[in-house]
């Protein structure tokens, strides 16, 4: 008697029900990985367990469709082949890198063949158990959909009469020299121009931290990173300090902080003492994590950006719909569009910036090449012509940026808020773009990743079209806004060593010019082991602390090793020719004042220790390691 066929035809829609589970169980556990990324901290077993569910969620899901649909069980070798041949092709066509789709397509074609064997007869066992990883999966994934930390309660406080509106908006990764407000030869920021002819630009402003981290934690804390302790070597705004946010709410103000940064979140302790916040980054981070949007989502949306318009509808309905008018505003906004990969902003930005003969699939290819050397220190070999590219698809980002900066801008202008409000625009840090051999940020403390812009509108205190170029730094964000807000100086925080910029409009200015800029870098973590080689010109080791001091037109570099180098900014503004040993007369007072600093600190430097990553939700480190900022 011949036994019967084993394949069972069932009804179209339960077909299509049943495939549709299978497919969403697969995409869901890539979005679980980065809850099981943590068991990397246990070793190689951690690694192992990860793949060993990835790989048998591949055969539970591939296995059906070979043994359930009589044309794929027939050739499936022939057919895996062909679809891992054709997205392949996809990717590589859209400029992506094809080694992770190979890397993930290669062990599922295994895993999925080999996965077919178990679905020959229909098992109700087989069935239980694969509805229980759909199940599991999903659980899993619905709590990652709800950012951690709750919203703070309101404050009883009533504000002091009137206090101005307060804004900060940070262009993130934009490097002052990229910006046609101060001289860049391509139309890169009329929206921040013309901020600054209504208000004030700051000509030599630095920034205290070079990535994302310790420099919000320092707009926010005052304190430099050594005191606040948020950098590398721990990935947390610890309790201690009191936070701009937090001491503006304590004054009455409504505080909201919208960001495109998972670096300012409650997670890290950077978004403490807001009574909103809207992470923009959010919205994207879930369809970015499955596999088939992200190598078809070019194809029909070309205009995705990093969280910018997202970012401007938050402003918009906020300050429609939630605002309280009988309070004073703080409004933090993180504009991440500038940041890596740099193509990712609206074709037709990007479009504008490349060199003749360029077009958008260079920008592609290239930022993809950069954003991996960023990330894993791969070696990197740029002709003359890719350097060009790359420099115009960064200057594409930063004039996006610029865009969002202006619709926030007019909404805020909208809202009735342009006479009593004072506006601060900065960056966070610049970007490397091949000075030295390097390319990105966190890998040194030249002035291409310090120098910043800083611009201020406040029709009531500012003069139209005022310049300054005293030297100015990231910790004095802090004491200029507690200051317009009528916080009494005795009221700042002990750890905020900033001074107030008033004295730019005011005349009074008790610090003197001749102030030093103090900025750290500590041990990048992110980096691998093998970085040191691959990363060609990087100055002395990687993996070491350094600070750098800046007096007048004198730069001086010491790492946590020993090694020194000091700069002539004026002559040298490259930082190419080390004068340490040339001019040891023009050197030692200001080695002398970076020592004086230390001491003030009380904060000794020790042994740098390995880097330690960040414990924070697993959204936000997904989010972290696609930006670079985690191996």
């Amino acid at each position: 008697m011949t036994p019967p066929d084993p394949v069972k035809y069932r009804a179209p829609h339960w077909v299509g029900l049943r495939f549709g589970g299978y497919l969403a169980a697969t995409e869901l556990l890539v979005v679980v990985l980065p809850v099981m990324y943590k068991l990397r901290q246990s070793g190689i077993w951690g690694v192992i367990l990860i793949s060993a569910v990835m790989y048998a969620s591949l055969g539970l899901g591939g296995g059906w469709l070979l043994g359930r649909i009589p044309p794929l069980r027939r050739r499936p070798p022939v057919l895996l082949l062909v679809l891992l041949a054709l997205l392949t092709a996809v990717t590589a066509a859209l400029g992506e890198h094809v080694v992770p789709v190979l890397a993930f397509g290669v062990p599922a074609f295994g895993m999925a063949w080999a996965g077919s064997a178990m679905a020959g007869k229909p098992s109700r066992v087989r069935l239980v158990l694969r509805g229980l990883v759909i199940a599991i999966f999903g659980l899993v994934w619905l709590p990652l959909l709800v950012p951690r930390g709750g919203v703070p309660s309101p404050v009883a406080t009533e504000p002091a009469a009137g206090v101005p509106n307060l804004v900060l908006i940070v262009l993130d990764t934009v490097r002052r020299d990229t910006l046609s407000t101060y001289g860049f030869g391509a139309e890169t920021s009329p929206r921040l121009t013309a901020l600054a002819d209504a208000g004030m630009r700051f000509d030599d402003a630095r920034v205290n931290g070079i990535w994302s981290l310790p420099s919000h934690a320092t707009f926010f804390t005052g304190a430099h990173p050594a005191v606040h302790g948020a950098h590398y070597e721990n990935w947390q705004l610890e309790e201690g300090p009191p936070t701009l946010a937090g001491l503006l709410r304590g004054r009455g103000y409504q505080t909201v902080c919208i960001t495109g940064n998972p670096l300012i979140s409650r997670s890290l302790g950077t978004a403490r003492g807001f009574d909103q916040v809207g992470e923009s980054w959010r919205n994207f981070w879930i369809p970015e994590s499955l596999i088939g949007w992200r190598l078809l989502r070019p194809l029909w949306d070309r205009d995705r950006d990093k969280g910018g318009a997202a970012s401007v509808r938050f402003v918009e309905r906020w300050l429609t719909r939630e605002r309280d008018p009988a309070r004073p505003l703080f409004l933090f906004v993180n504009v991440m569009d500038p940041h890596a990969p740099y193509h990712d902003v609206p074709r037709q930005v990007t479009e504008r910036f490349l060199p003749a003969g360029a077009g958008y699939g260079d920008a592609r290819r290239l930022g993809s090449l950069v954003f991996f050397h960023h990330v894993f220190g791969s070696p990197l070999e740029l002709s003359d012509d890719d350097r060009a590219v790359l420099r115009g698809t960064y200057a594409g980002s930063v004039a996006y940026g610029d865009q969002v900066l202006g619709q926030i801008v007019d909404q805020l202008d909208a809202a009735g808020l342009a006479d009593d409000t004072l506006i601060a625009v900065t960056s966070d840090h610049g970007e490397l773009l091949g000075e030295h051999e390097l390319w990105g940020h966190v890998h040194s403390l030249y002035d291409t990743l310090l120098a910043v812009p800083l611009v201020l509108r406040y029709p009531a205190a500012i003069a139209p079209g005022t310049v300054n170029d005293d030297p100015v730094q990231g910790i004095d964000l802090l004491p200029t806004f507690l200051s317009a807000a009528g916080v009494p100086s005795d009221a700042w925080p002990d750890a905020a060593r900033g001074r107030d910029l008033s004295f730019a409009w005011s005349g009074d200015d008790p610090s003197g010019a001749e102030r030093p800029v103090v900025a750290e870098h500590f041990t990048p973590s992110m980096l691998p082991d093998n970085a040191s080689d691959t990363m060609a010109g990087a100055p002395g080791e990687l993996f070491v602390r350094r600070r750098a001091v800046v007096v007048g037109d004198t730069k001086y570099v010491v790492s946590s090793g020993g090694a020194e180098v000091a700069y002539d900014l004026a002559a040298d503004p490259g930082e190419t020719v080390d004068i340490a040993t040339g001019a040891p007369g023009r050197v030692a007072p200001v080695r002398a004042t970076l020592a004086a600093w230390v001491q003030t600190l009380e904060v000794p430097w020790g042994d740098a220790p390995e880097g330690v990553g960040p414990d924070v939700d697993p959204q936000t480190l997904q989010r972290l390691r696609e930006l670079g900022y985690v191996e």
